[in-house]
């Protein structure tokens, strides 16, 4: 029986071409457009802290996007975990946001993409039904 477990791990994986193929044709159009302005937004945070010390508070944006690029990915390739990671990061994001006690301009902690991030949950709880 555990044989036949590791058997049918191994014959389920996909390569790198395909995992990618299918986070383009599976979900509706908005999705890989929406994946790739993440991977995008991504690379340019990064590069815009690639002067600031490493373990620095202004880190914390770029580990939030990777966080939402890494959950949007999988919710394109219609994962339910990928689905309510964006959407738990999402609420979470916004309650620290709303929650903090000083203004959003003063602070160490500010999201550029909170708003959009609550936009992108709801299409993603409209297309929730289709994930598995």
């Amino acid at each position: 029986m555990f044989a036949s477990k590791i058997k049918y791990q191994l014959v389920t994986v996909r390569n790198f071409k395909e995992v990618i193929v299918d986070m383009v044709k599976k979900p509706p159009m908005l999705f890989p457009l929406v994946g790739l302005f993440h991977v995008l937004w991504l690379v340019y945070t990064v590069w815009t802290f690639r002067d600031v010390p490493f373990p620095g508070i202004t880190w914390l944006e770029v580990v939030w996007l990777l966080a939402y690029t890494t959950f949007w990915l999988a919710a394109c390739d219609l994962r339910k975990w990928g689905a309510i990671g964006y959407i738990a990061l999402a609420v979470i994001n916004t309650s620290i946001y709303f929650l903090q006690g000083k203004p959003a301009h003063t602070t160490d902690y500010l999201s550029n993409l909170f708003e959009l991030d609550v936009l992108f949950s709801f299409g993603l709880l409209y297309y929730f039904k289709k994930f598995r």
